[in-house]
């Protein structure tokens, strides 16, 4: 859960202990605190907007690096403008995300964001999405991904997160990294 629009709901602190992201950041003029003055923005436009948009440069910039720029995210196509962020290929789907991490342990939720996503999925006519958290603080244990199977072979992957940020550590996910490169490169 999330209360206020702050660096620290942002994640931008976690974010920032991982070097070519905070650089990153930097190049983009991307603040990594926020200073006091006259503007204010309100919490649905930080979520939706602010966070919304974070979340997908950072996650492209993460995912081309730990890929070693062989897994290339592009736009939508315009029919599916929105559905998801970003596709690897033709019916193949990103969409990063800041999940509460009550998806990943409270069953009914799971079952409601995963119906959700699936239907996103038919519009698209989509085959596979990964649904990717960015950063966690290790506080909980996971799975580093999980397939969820649906009819006609369409998966939805639900990642809950890229790296791992605690006690100064950056850890990569690299079991899912794997996976999604032996998925989605063409030998």
């Amino acid at each position: 859960m999330w209360y206020s629009a702050s660096p620290e709901t942002a994640k931008l602190s976690m974010m920032s202990q991982i070097g070519y992201v905070r650089e990153y950041l930097e190049e983009q003029n991307i603040p990594l605190k926020f200073q006091a003055n006259d503007k204010l923005m309100s919490p649905p436009l930080f979520r939706n907007i602010y966070m919304g948009g974070l979340g997908e440069i950072v996650g492209k910039r993460m995912i081309d690096h730990l890929t070693d720029g062989r897994i290339d995210l592009s736009d939508m196509p315009s029919r599916y403008y929105e559905k998801f962020d970003f596709a690897i290929r033709d019916g193949v789907y990103v969409d990063f995300k800041d999940w509460n991490e009550s998806n990943y342990y409270d069953e009914k939720k799971t079952e409601r964001t995963i119906k959700f996503i699936s239907e996103k999925l038919e519009a698209c006519e989509g085959t596979r999405v990964y649904v990717i958290n960015i950063v966690t603080d290790g506080s909980r244990r996971y799975e580093p991904y999980h397939t969820h199977k649906l009819a006609n072979e369409k998966e939805i992957v639900t990642v809950p997160y890229l790296y791992e940020v605690r006690n100064g550590k950056v850890s990569p996910n690299g079991e899912f990294v794997k996976r999604l490169m032996e998925c989605e490169i063409d030998e």
